[in-house]
C-alpha cells in the first residue's frame, strides 16, 4: 500500500501535537510530560504501535528544532528507492514485460514460474508475486490496463477448454455408488 501526502500529513499532525506540548518547557517539566506520554496508549495514524518511547519523542523534538521550516518539520521521510525493484534483474524485467504483452491473462504465479524455468531469468533469489505485480502496475501492464475495460484483447483460454473434441470428459452422478473394475 503506497502512502500518500495526506497520510504523511496526518502522521505529522500527531507528532506535532506532542512536540507542541513539550517544545517550550524546561527540561524537568519536559521530562515529566515525556514520562506521561510514554505511559499512555496512543492511536497513531498508519501504525500498529500504541506506545511511544522516550527516544522517539526526543528524536522528534531534535528534528523539529533542527528544521528551519516548521511546515516541513516531522513530515516523514519519502523513500528514495520507490519503483526501483531491486529484487528484479533487468533480464527478469524485460522477460516479464514481454510475457505480459504476449498474454495479459497470465497470472502472477505463472509469470513467477516462468522466471524460475528459464536459464536467462532464473537466479538464486526469485522475486515474489507481489514484487512482480507491483512492477507490472508501475509500468501500466496490469491485466486491466492491457485489456480495454475488461474486454479481452485476445482469446481467453478457459479452464475446461480442450484443443479437440472428446479430450475432456466430465460426469456427475447421483445415487448408488458406482464401482469400476480395472
Amino acid at each position: 500500500m503506497r502512502r500518500t501526502h495526506s497520510d504523511r500529513k496526518s502522521r505529522k499532525e500527531f507528532r506535532m501535537g506532542i512536540i507542541n506540548q513539550i517544545k517550550d518547557l524546561t527540561p524537568s517539566e519536559r521530562g515529566v510530560l515525556v514520562e506521561k506520554f510514554t505511559n499512555e496508549i496512543h492511536k497513531m495514524p498508519f501504525s500498529k504501535k500504541y506506545t511511544l518511547s522516550r527516544a522517539t519523542i526526543y528524536r522528534w523534538l531534535k528534528e523539529y528544532r533542527a528544521n528551519n521550516n516548521a511546515g516541513t518539520a516531522l513530515m516523514g521521510k519519502v523513500r528514495f528507492d520507490n519503483d526501483t525493484f531491486k529484487a528484479l534483474s533487468e533480464q527478469q524485467k524485460d522477460a516479464v514485460t514481454r510475457w505480459r504483452y504476449d498474454n495479459p491473462y497470465r497470472s502472477l504465479n505463472d509469470l513467477r514460474e516462468e522466471l524460475m524455468e528459464h536459464k536467462s531469468t532464473s537466479c538464486p533469489q526469485i522475486p515474489s508475486t507481489a514484487t512482480i505485480g507491483r512492477f507490472l502496475r508501475s509500468k501500466n501492464l496490469s491485466r486491466n490496463d492491457l485489456t480495454k475495460n475488461g474486454k479481452p484483447a485476445c482469446k481467453v483460454r478457459l479452464a475446461f477448454e480442450a484443443e479437440y473434441p472428446q479430450q475432456i470428459w466430465m460426469a456427475d452422478t447421483k445415487g448408488p455408488d458406482v464401482y469400476v473394475q480395472d
